[in-house]
């Protein structure tokens, strides 16, 4: 059996992804076999040393040495691995967590880490996560998702928005890592008109727009362990001179503290963890998860999004959790490849 941890992909999340390779490549237990999916398509199969040799992940584009190369994942799948193998998913946002690549190995009959498809798929969709929690009886926000429609009419949603809550945000209804979100609020009357006018520009028809909440905000990772769901400490996610945060905010150390465990009485902390595993247990999730909730000013916990691939790098929430609970990414990974064997056998 061979442990191939694969990593990069085609997503706006390829850099998070190679560094959470590098991080799960420290480990001492386990030996990988390592699979670089390209930007453009290609699967590279490199040595452990081309991520160990790579500087600033976040920042710089990874161009390994050596590999044997395969022009597409399918074929690399068949020549490259066996149905004896396990799959470490390091892959994050776009096919790689929207449950494409998941059902890709499905058909191939191979075992992976991590949710099956259908799971991914949904909580990838904000919209159909977001709805399904509201059915679970969680609190969400009002949102309204930008369908294939003129620019006239986006502005009507927008404006609509507007006159019943005065600040909102949009969101990709299909990406992580606050890439491409966008805040507005009535108040910033200056920026206001030139930002609305930027934002219809853009393609907006894989966007959503959400009632922008004011408060704490909080994640709380959960993961399986033989028939049973463990609850990490929640990670106050504190901003900084920002009212959401993006890409570089979180990588690049900018206007962000991260407190793991979180400051918070006993009460709220249990809240917060009864809502990550109602979010990972309804959306049929399966290994572990990230869901991320936030606080308003009346008390209130709004459900905002489930991850099924959290980042796993030095710096990603994750593991912050995993630490202050003693597990270390050794062991983290070693029961995940053991409830996937278990999982496929049942």
């Amino acid at each position: 059996m061979k442990l191939i941890l694969i990593f990069g992909g085609q997503s706006l999340e390829h850099k998070v992804s190679i560094a959470t390779a590098q991080n799960i490549s420290t480990s001492s237990m386990l030996k990988f076999d390592y699979w670089y999916w390209t930007e453009n398509g290609e699967v590279l199969i490199i040595k452990k040393i081309d991520l160990k040799l790579h500087r600033n992940p976040f920042k710089k584009d990874f161009q390994p040495l050596f590999g044997n190369r395969y022009k597409n994942i399918k074929d690399a799948i068949i020549q490259e691995s066996s149905v004896f193998d396990v799959f470490i998913l390091g892959l994050h946002g776009g096919d790689g967590e929207n449950g494409q690549f998941q059902k890709l190995l499905e058909n191939y009959n191979r075992k992976y880490t991590g949710s099956k498809s259908k799971a991914c798929h949904l909580a990838m969709n904000k919209i159909v996560s977001r709805l399904m929690m509201e059915k679970a009886g969680l609190c969400i926000s009002p949102a309204c998702a930008f369908q294939d429609c003129e620019v006239s009419i986006k502005k009507k949603i927008i404006w609509f928005f507007l006159s019943k809550f005065t600040q909102f945000v949009i969101k990709p209804v299909a990406e992580g890592s606050s890439i491409g979100c966008f805040f507005l609020s009535f108040f910033q009357k200056e920026e206001f008109s030139l930002n609305i006018t930027n934002l219809l520009e853009k393609n907006l028809n894989k966007s959503f727009i959400e009632t922008f909440i004011d408060g704490r905000e909080f994640t709380v990772g959960v993961y399986n362990e033989f028939g049973v769901i463990h609850s990490l400490v929640p990670t106050e996610i504190c901003k900084k001179a920002v009212k959401i945060a993006n890409y570089k905010d979180k990588y690049w150390g900018k206007y962000i503290v991260e407190k793991t465990p979180a400051e918070i009485p006993i009460r709220l902390l249990k809240k917060l963890q009864f809502i990550s595993k109602k979010a990972h247990v309804n959306m049929g999730c399966y290994g572990y998860s990230r869901s991320d909730m936030i606080l308003d000013r009346n008390g209130n916990v709004f459900y905002l999004e489930t991850n099924t691939l959290p980042g796993l790098s030095k710096v990603s929430l994750y593991p912050q959790a995993l630490h202050n609970k003693g597990i270390s990414i050794d062991v983290f990974l070693k029961n995940q490849i053991e409830i996937t064997l278990s999982h496929v056998k049942r």
